[in-house]
């Protein structure tokens, strides 16, 4: 009778041990599914402030092209403007150089006319 109760002692030891190991083991496994939670906690939060990031600076350069655009346009409608007037006022002014050449022909002719009939 003392072996077998030398024997249920030593596998209540053995059990124990063993439970000890498993709840151990099991509080390890708690504690590494707590840290893996906070870390992919922590990893959605920062891709979420990323994409927000990412969000606002894609809004500003669209704004910032548009910008661009708009300044584009408005100097492209400047120049095309001041060449239009400058289209114009040369265009005058080769209008006014033929009258004055006309006006100069005409007294160049007047001149020989006078001259011819003195002759």
């Amino acid at each position: 009778m003392r072996q077998l109760r030398e024997e249920l002692k030593v596998k209540d030891e053995l059990l124990k041990r063993e439970t000890r190991k498993r709840q151990t083991r099991t509080k390890a496994h708690m504690d590494t599914l707590t840290l893996l939670t906070k870390a992919e906690e922590k990893i959605r939060r920062n891709d979420e402030q990323w994409k927000a990031k990412c969000d606002a600076l894609e809004v500003s350069l669209w704004e910032e092209m548009a910008t661009n655009e708009e300044r584009w346009r408005k100097k492209v409608q400047e120049l095309e403007i001041e060449r239009n007037l400058l289209l114009k006022e040369q265009l005058k002014k080769e209008e006014e150089g033929v009258k004055v050449e006309g006006h100069y022909k005409k007294q160049a002719q007047k001149r020989f006319r006078v001259q011819s009939n003195r002759i």
